[in-house]
């Protein structure tokens, strides 16, 4: 098979799936899958391959309530999340101490996370205003 390289065969160094995200993965996009084989060294003598695989399916949402936080957080720190603090609103104090066990990658993409979640509910909210403008 050919490689995201363009090689006739994987080798060592090339990829076959989808393309590495430039962001991170979680943050790509909840609602699209992600498949990719990575080909981390062949050893022709010893006959073996170490291989790098990631999957991640879609998140199908249909018409259920979701948690905020799940959109937020890494499916790790959603789960750590929830064990200590459902269901209830999260405090800033919580949050903040979520946050200080997470990586600062991680910590970027949970803050990206809530901007785009943020961002939705704008407009939502926009779109509410002008629906309640054109009925009165």
């Amino acid at each position: 098979m050919q490689g995201n390289l363009g090689n006739s065969d994987l080798v060592a160094g090339d990829s076959f799936g989808d393309p590495e995200p430039a962001i991170p993965l979680p943050v790509k996009s909840l609602f699209a899958s992600f498949q990719r084989i990575d080909v981390i060294s062949i050893d022709t003598k010893k006959l073996e391959a170490t291989l790098r695989l990631r999957y991640r399916p879609a998140v199908h949402i249909y018409g259920q309530a979701v948690d905020p936080m799940y959109l937020i957080l890494s499916e790790k720190a959603y789960l750590i999340w929830v064990e200590q603090h459902y269901p209830h609103v999260p405090k800033v104090a919580e949050v903040e101490a979520l946050l200080r066990t997470m990586t600062p990658q991680e910590q970027n993409v949970a803050l990206t996370r809530a901007r785009l979640l943020t961002d939705y509910g704008k407009v939502m909210q926009d779109a509410a205003k002008a629906i309640k403008a054109r009925v009165s």
